[in-house]
């Protein structure tokens, strides 16, 4: 069960050996000028007379390289969708506990009004068998959570009969769409990460920004608060899907996120890729980075800080939201995980396995009982103290969330915290020292 808590070069052209040959190049340049000229005048006459105006500009060669990243990927091979192609279908992949996603192909509007994103096949394209006329999705990674997913807005994504006139286009894309909800607990900095920001950049990934974010529970102040990191994700401005009623076109469209786990990336499912949790903690990096000035400045500047990349060695904080910030440390740094009484096991999905894939060093420092106020509450010798897994029992999260991280505080023994920091510590000196000799 999932938890809560970033122009080729023309060739040099070999200079002639005697001048008599100049000629005989500009009258081979004009030939083959004029016989290209002729091929392609053939070709889109063809392509013209064979191809409706309505769906000229969506079943071209951008899309089907578009959808070939996503068929040609060897976890979507194996997926319900490895039949989808160029003409004009819909497919869902609904084979993850943790989300849906689907994918349109062809000439795919928005329709707000209805929470509908409609496909019309072009005119000389048959619909695929296989493909639904209609697919429902809540384009949000906590499919097993139902109390959440009631909250968010649900997609209808739906296949025109040929017959149906099209909505006119009141803003043409040149790129795709993904569609998301950004509703859920992405207030949370833990879940804005593991339920939003590192799924869509798993999904968008072979797409390098050339995407548009079509926004579901649309907020404008958590795009303001993460605009840099998603401009690393998107090069467009992304759309507000409800209040936005103008008819968006787009030569595809994918509806939901890929999810790898709580904030990882599995390589193996990327084959072909070098994406990883290191590539993705660069892209944050970059998101955050000065820009480097072109032109120097009219006057002389007094820099009184200069840092161009994070000081800190070491973090700790008590298991909470807030520790999603280990992914802005620098690769070998120490994360320090403060772990309440019956929290192991969401502390180690949450923060420890993550930490440990983004290339940092881990400690922890597991609260005893008597450094919990649960002790104070129900006593030293219950059941809820002595054995928090027979507590959680078969009722896990629920039990977990309700008593042991909303219901507890820590005081920790500052003799026994000692212990920790200082093995910390001398580490952070030994590799100090290891630089020092380099």
């Amino acid at each position: 069960m999932g938890q809560r808590c970033g122009k080729q070069h023309d060739q040099p052209i070999p200079k002639g050996r005697e001048e008599s040959k100049k000629a005989k190049q500009s009258s081979l340049h004009l030939f083959f000028f004029l016989s290209l000229f002729s091929t392609l005048c053939f070709f889109f006459a063809v392509r013209f007379l064979s191809t409706s105006s309505s769906s000229l500009s969506f079943f071209g060669d951008k899309e089907i390289a578009f959808y070939n990243n996503y068929t040609s990927h060897s976890w979507h091979r194996h997926s319900p969708c490895s039949f989808l192609s160029n003409n004009s279908s819909i497919c869902c992949d609904r084979t993850s506990y943790h989300s849906d996603i689907c994918f349109m192909s062809g000439n795919v509007r928005t329709h707000s009004h209805a929470s509908s994103v409609v496909l019309y096949p072009p005119s000389n394209v048959t619909i695929n068998r296989n493909s639904s006329a209609e697919e429902k999705i809540r384009p949000y990674p906590r499919k097993w959570e139902g109390i959440i997913m009631d909250r968010i807005s649900e997609l209808r994504l739906r296949a025109a009969a040929p017959q149906d006139a099209p909505h006119p286009c009141d803003v043409r894309h040149d790129v795709p769409a993904i569609f998301f909800s950004a509703g859920g607990y992405t207030g949370n900095v833990f879940h804005a990460f593991n339920d939003a920001i590192l799924p869509l950049y798993i999904t968008s990934h072979r797409l390098r920004r050339r995407v548009v974010l079509v926004v579901l529970n649309y907020h404008h102040w958590w795009f303001i608060k993460y605009r840099e990191i998603l401009a690393g994700i998107s090069d467009y401005p992304p759309i507000d899907f409800s209040n936005d009623t103008r008819t968006h076109c787009f030569p595809g469209a994918v509806a939901g996120l890929r999810f790898h786990g709580t904030l990882a990336i599995d390589p193996a499912k990327l084959s072909g890729e070098t994406t990883s949790m290191q590539t993705f903690r660069h892209m944050l990096e970059e998101a955050y980075n000065e820009p480097k000035e072109t032109k120097p400045p009219r006057r002389p500047k007094l820099v009184v800080v200069s840092r161009g990349a994070t000081r800190c060695d070491a973090m700790m904080g008590v298991h909470g939201a807030a520790l999603t910030h280990f992914l802005f440390m620098r690769p070998g740094a120490t994360f320090i995980q403060v772990i309440p009484l019956g929290v192991k096991n969401v502390a180690d999905t949450c923060y420890r396995d993550p930490a440990v894939r983004a290339g940092l060093r881990y400690a922890e420092y597991e609260v005893l009982p008597r450094e919990s106020s649960l002790s104070r509450k129900y006593g030293a010798d219950d059941v809820v103290v002595r054995d928090p897994e027979r507590v959680q029992g078969k009722k896990a999260w629920d039990v977990t969330k309700r008593v042991y991280l909303e219901g507890q505080n820590v005081t920790l023994d500052i003799r026994r915290l000692r212990k920790t920091l200082a093995r910390v510590f001398e580490t952070v000196v030994a590799d100090r020292r290891r630089q020092l000799n380099l």
